[in-house]
């Protein structure tokens, strides 16, 4: 028997009047504007319209106070709430428009606008536009001084997004009148859509407890207007002709759209059903889909809504120096720092977040080909951490610096960290091309990439490295960076293929136990994948494994990530041995047996309830140097709005066995406990 909806009235906390209306219990918290200098960003309340009693609150970063010759981007926003709740004084909008403002460097006009059921829509929509016109006329000083109203976009979340996508169709149509307004794009985080017949992902959001299907219901019953169903234009972005030829308007003035959302979030469907329809109208369209998460992520997991990617410059680090007359490949003489003081005052000026700086070239130890001696190197990354602190003297949002970004070489390591590994460099990086510098002309790399003696070659610079970073950076971590197994990302059938993970996936494992962080230059399906899985599953506490049974198969195992129990990455290196991995709850010693063809008696108590998560990882056909993957036996390929495919595990009886030739498999167990 399917489990009963909830009643949205209880949900929302509202009791509906007799007029029409709503009285709700369901207090918020606010948060007033704020000009205080001690702040990062100043805000301030504006009025638009008294008669509506329509206004916006103004979010402007404090740094473009000491410069206002570079104006910045404006985000026109539009809060949440399914057109019936919330204001821009909202507290947790409120920070989330703080934080934005102060990440990206851009001031944010929060618009308010009139909630229903008193005003149904269009009246939030005509409220929209009006704010817009008010920005082109308006004198208000912050705006006037420091803003680019020729780099404007128009950005929601949930209703606001909604908002923002239907203020953008509005806008296309008068471009021409908003002049010198500039739209460049539209942001929209989780659009509130919908539609009279269910998507599957409304079906398995039925008792969702962030956002069930009954409240995105009612609040389009309150908020749309009288007479009409949920299929009318303003919910389902699919019908209604004037979308479509606002469309066509958009694509033609060239802007820009991003539509952000999550597996977790019920109208995920609808998000995606609104990105097919701009793409068929040739709309650049960029989509993101988080995997888990829920309606309103910014509020409920904001880790999830931060941006994924960090930047890191690599700067020339020949730039001054010569070619010695003494020494093959050794340049000699100090590093000129211009070219890179223009490029950082650039970046500053702009507010891009540049998170670090490394010299690149890989100049430590031998070089390839050209190198630079450990103490001139030394004295040069110190000039560059100098320079940093120049142009930004604030320690919270300096960039940090990374080095030496090379190969290790323990002499080399020890005389350039003895000074510069404290409180110089922020992480040690080192880069590993264990699969040869000349793999590219290599064809006994496909045997090489499955030899477990091969792969195991580069733990020893994995143990040497962690005990440097122990000795000369203790304020620092391993970063291992410049990773593509090969020089020059390897080679083609190889480095692309399912044997790649092989590779690249162990490297990731072996690094884990020395407490080292992997950046990966070449990123293949295969993979990423893997990667990915290895995101969700495995946790930063790294467990101790012994399997000495068979070299071909590698095991690793961490904490589980957000969840109790463990996640175990096996990977099996032969083609034709298949290594049943059983586990075993021994009720003799309360402890958990790892049989592979032998036994391991490790630390810890396995219950062997529940069942395991499985996800099983093979090459299509069997052939690892083939690039498509399956994933419990079903071909990963893109979706046809080129996201990936919602993977799921296998749930399975722990006591059955792991086995296949050639495979990569994640395992987590929830009732397995591992004492420290």
């Amino acid at each position: 028997m399917a489990a009963e909806a909830p009643d949205p009235y209880k949900f929302l906390q509202i009791t509906i009047n007799p007029d029409g209306t709503f009285t709700s219990s369901n207090t918020y918290g606010t948060t007033s504007a704020n000009i205080d200098d001690s702040t990062t960003v100043l805000t301030k309340d504006i009025s638009i319209n008294q008669s509506k009693q329509t206004w916006a609150r103004i979010f402007l970063p404090k740094q473009a106070l000491d410069d206002a010759t570079q104006k910045l981007p404006v985000f026109v926003y539009f809060h949440g709430g399914g057109f019936i709740l919330y204001g821009p004084d909202e507290s947790m909008g409120h920070v989330f428009c703080s934080n934005m403002a102060s990440q990206l460097g851009v001031i944010i006009v929060s618009a308010s606008y009139r909630l229903a059921p008193q005003h149904r829509l269009p009246a939030a929509y005509e409220d929209a536009m009006e704010a817009l016109s008010w920005i082109k006329t308006t004198s208000e000083n912050w705006l006037q001084s420091y803003a680019n109203f020729s780099n404007i976009f128009f950005m929601g979340g949930s209703a606001g997004g909604n908002i923002a996508y239907q203020l953008g169709l509005r806008a296309a149509e008068q471009a021409d009148n908003l002049l010198p307004l500039k739209i460049k794009g539209l942001i929209l985080h989780q659009p509130f859509f919908g539609g009279v017949e269910r998507t599957e992902s409304e079906l398995r959001s039925i008792n969702d407890p962030a956002f069930p299907p009954s409240v995105s219901d009612l609040m389009w019953e309150l908020s749309l207007p009288v007479g009409v169903d949920r299929d009318h234009e303003y919910s389902n972005p699919t019908v209604g002709v004037h979308g479509s030829t606002a469309l066509e308007k958009i694509k033609v003035l060239g802007w820009r759209v991003f539509v952000a959302g999550c597996n977790g979030d019920q109208l995920i469907d609808r998000q995606i059903e609104l990105v097919k329809v701009m793409q068929k109208k040739g709309i650049q369209v960029v989509s993101r889909v988080v995997e888990g998460g829920c309606h309103g992520l910014e509020v409920f997991d904001p880790p999830k809504a931060k941006p994924l990617a960090k930047v890191t410059f690599g700067l020339n680090a020949l730039i001054g120096r010569k070619k010695s007359n003494i020494a093959k490949g050794l340049w000699v003489g100090d590093w000129k720092s211009q070219n890179a003081k223009k490029f950082m005052n650039y970046s500053i000026s702009k507010r891009y977040k540049i998170n670090s700086y490394e010299f690149g070239n890989e100049l430590c130890g031998s070089g390839i080909g050209t190198k630079v001696e450990a103490k001139q190197y030394e004295k040069n990354v110190i000039a560059l951490k100098n320079l940093v602190k120049e142009l930004n003297p604030n320690p919270k949002t300096q960039s940090k610096i990374l080095g030496p970004s090379g190969f290790y070489d323990k002499k080399w390591f020890n005389t350039f960290l003895k000074v510069s590994g404290y409180r110089i460099v922020d992480t040690i990086t080192h880069h590993i091309y264990n699969l040869g510098s000349d793999a590219t002309d290599d064809p006994n790399l496909i045997t090489k990439i499955q030899d477990p003696f091969y792969l195991n070659q580069v733990a020893k610079i994995h143990k040497n490295v962690s005990k440097v970073v122990k000795k000369f950076g203790p304020l620092s971590g391993a970063w291992i960076s410049g990773i593509g197994g090969a020089l020059d990302n390897g080679l083609r059938d190889v480095s692309p293929s399912f044997a790649g993970g092989f590779w690249s996936l162990n490297q990731l494992g072996m690094a884990s136990t020395f407490n080292h962080k992997y950046i990966f230059i070449c990123l293949t399906c295969c993979f990423s994948t893997g990667a990915l899985l290895w995101h969700w599953f495995m946790g930063s506490n790294v467990l101790f494994v012994i399997q000495k049974a068979d070299p071909n198969l590698r095991v690793y195992a961490h904490c589980a990530k957000k969840k109790p129990g463990i996640s175990l990455l096996f990977i099996n290196l032969s083609k034709d041995r298949m290594s049943n991995v059983t586990f075993l709850n021994d009720q003799k010693t309360m402890r958990h047996n790892l049989k592979s063809r032998g036994v391991v008696r490790p630390n810890f108590e396995f219950r062997g309830y529940q069942n395991k998560e499985a996800y099983h990882l093979t090459p299509l056909d069997g052939d690892i140097q083939s690039d498509i993957m399956l994933l419990n036996d079903v071909p990963l390929n893109p979706t046809d709005s080129l996201n990936i495919l919602a993977m799921d595990p296998k749930l399975v009886d722990t006591s059955s066995p792991i086995s296949a030739p050639h495979s990569i498999v994640f395992v987590t167990i929830k009732d397995f406990s591992a004492p420290a």
